[in-house]
């Protein structure tokens, strides 16, 4: 498994924050400890600090011991069907997040990895997460990853709803899920989300894909069974047509 910052970053990092909705035992709490434990290996377990920001269940079953989780309640799955509770649930994440990036409490150079933010289960962290990004763009001891582990895209349709409910009262809940505005590299874990993002439908000058080179570039973008299809302004909102932003494919 390919570490987001070692071909693309020109610093090596001394804090590396992970961003995710829990750390239940799962796939993606796998993946986030296996980037912790690759950073502990790359900088030395001394001298690496390593954070997790996520709903706390308690359980460290999947993580290195020397990995910090912060409790944020706040990041747990949840669906919103008023304006002012998503604004007030992002406000108060984004808040959350600033202070974990405040140099007392994170060592710069800083690395921000969130984790399935582009699948919407909690709209509120994705827009904070996308603020944040936005607010630091040019600051050069933070630098942002995406990791895309699914689409909402992808036949989610709960998902899609949850986004044009939001994007009905004004909400620019599309262009949050992929950051738009901010510089944030977009991580795959697996070799078929290339060919998703390869497709004609979703893919319109929004990102540029590079593969890493344990990565095997995929001949043909995977095709969809027919239920899932979705309408090209579902897989491809404007808000996210006007990249460039990447995608970082690794195995």
């Amino acid at each position: 498994m390919a570490f987001p910052y070692i071909r693309f970053m020109p610093f090596r990092p001394r804090t590396l924050i992970q961003l995710h909705y829990h750390n239940r035992p799962g796939g993606v709490t796998r993946v986030i400890g296996a980037y912790a434990q690759a950073f502990s290996r790359i900088l030395g377990v001394d001298r690496a600090r390593n954070l997790l920001l996520c709903h706390d269940s308690r359980d460290r079953s999947l993580l290195p011991p020397d990995m910090r989780v912060v409790n944020i309640p706040g990041c747990e799955y949840r669906d919103f069907r008023a304006r002012k509770e998503f604004l007030d649930a992002r406000d108060r994440l984004t808040a959350r997040l600033r202070r974990a990036l405040d140099p007392r409490a994170a060592l710069r150079p800083v690395c921000v990895v969130a984790h399935n933010l582009t699948l919407g289960k909690n709209c509120a962290l994705s827009s904070a997460f996308a603020n944040l990004a936005r607010a630091y763009r040019d600051d050069p001891g933070v630098r942002f990853f995406s990791v895309v582990h699914d689409f909402a895209e992808e036949g989610r349709a709960d998902r899609m709803r949850q986004v044009r409910r939001l994007a009905r009262p004004g909400v620019p809940m599309a262009g949050d899920l992929y950051a738009a505005g901010a510089k944030v590299r977009f991580v795959s874990v697996n070799q078929r989300n290339a060919g998703f993002c390869a497709r004609r439908d979703f893919r319109p000058s929004a990102f540029r894909i590079r593969l890493l080179r344990s990565a095997r570039r995929q001949s043909h973008a995977p095709a969809l069974p027919a239920p899932a299809r979705l309408r090209r302004a579902e897989t491809a909102p404007r808000s996210i047509r006007g990249g460039p932003r990447y995608c970082i494919l690794a195995d």
